[in-house]
């Protein structure tokens, strides 16, 4: 798709940052794509906030997450320059904001668009392997392959507080941290009035 703007290059994070994005998409599209098995917990069911931290390809990144009952936002910092990843799975895309050049890029989201969270998790086949506590917050733990080769760590109320699973760029680890329930504010899930939004090309 043809971006109709002069400059369609400085709407792409470029190199690392641009497959370190990927993974991260990736991983969160793990946790807040969707029916409910009634063995499993209602995986991204649950508003919270809190941070978070994540490790692949050799890079680190850490920052802040909004989760409500459909999206989620995740803020951090790339490159020196503020991101703002916005996962909404029932519209089935992802917004990549980007603050300084009051822009927004729109791509489609990846794996079973248009699902809930629940629904997503169940077609993994997850299998209770334990118990464990992560910062904290008591988790079972649960195992995927095939599809997806991971581990999850989720807490009884549907909380993803540490997942472990591989992507192109290597081993990916998310983890939660400082974890606190409530409703998230709407507006953190939108793009911001007066933002550019423009359409990711196609791959």
């Amino acid at each position: 798709m043809t971006l109709s703007i002069r400059r369609p290059r400085r709407l792409q994070p470029r190199g690392l940052a641009a497959r370190t994005l990927g993974a991260l998409a990736l991983g969160l599209a793990l946790l807040t794509l969707p029916g409910v098995a009634a063995a499993l917990p209602p995986v991204g069911e649950t508003p919270f906030s809190g941070r978070f931290t994540m490790q692949v390809g050799g890079q680190e990144i850490a920052g802040e997450v909004f989760h409500s009952e459909t999206a989620e936002r995740r803020e951090m910092q790339m490159q020196g320059a503020a991101q703002v990843i916005i996962l909404r799975p029932l519209e089935a895309e992802v917004l990549v904001l980007m603050p300084q050049q009051n822009m927004a890029m729109r791509q489609a989201l990846p794996h079973d668009p248009g699902l809930t969270s629940a629904e997503a998790f169940a077609r993994l086949e997850p299998v209770e392997v334990g118990r464990e506590s992560v910062n904290g917050e008591s988790t079972t733990v649960y195992e995927t392959s095939g599809r997806i080769d991971g581990r999850f760590w989720v807490t009884d109320d549907g909380i993803v507080m540490r997942m472990r699973t591989e992507t192109g760029e290597g081993p990916l680890t998310m983890e939660l941290l400082e974890v606190e329930r409530g409703e998230q504010p709407a507006e953190l899930f939108e793009v911001p009035e007066g933002m550019q939004v423009v359409d990711a090309p196609q791959q």
